[in-house]
């Protein structure tokens, strides 16, 4: 992208800005060239869910990214999440949950937070006895 281009983008962020209806948009009309909020992690890593997935999908595709990353709002993020919540969240266990308590969007997943990983699997606490078995097993451990 060349510097014209970034400029022009800049300059429309700031008219968008100072459009809004809001207050604190029309202030951020002040810092056109920063994101208006960040709603990632500022350190660590993260685990990522896509919204809305393809029903002829196996496992939903997930992800680990750090903090530099920038992730855009059709996304889930679980900060900080460990491997043993990865590993649950890509089981064939989680996925048969997945299918029948999730919504859709036409017949595709729709993902939620809430009702899918929250609420209904009861993942949100592992204790720490519960992982001596992965850190210490060294088949359990995942090779990179």
């Amino acid at each position: 992208m060349r510097i014209q281009q970034f400029y022009e983008r800049v300059k429309a962020c700031k008219k968008s800005r100072l459009a809004s209806k809001k207050k604190q948009t029309q202030e951020l009309a002040k810092i056109p060239w920063l994101f208006a909020e960040v709603r990632q992690p500022i350190d660590g890593n993260m685990l990522i869910v896509p919204i809305v997935s393809s029903e002829r999908r196996d496992y939903i595709p997930m992800g680990y990214f750090d903090s530099e990353t920038i992730i855009k709002n059709q996304l889930l993020i679980i900060p900080n999440a460990s491997l043993e919540i990865f590993g649950i969240l890509t089981s064939s266990v989680h996925m048969a949950w997945m299918r029948v308590v999730c919504g859709r969007m036409k017949s595709d997943y729709s993902y939620s937070a809430f009702t899918v990983y929250i609420s209904q699997f009861s993942i949100s606490k592992i204790e720490s006895k519960d992982r001596s078995y992965s850190s210490k097993n060294p088949r359990c451990k995942i090779k990179s």
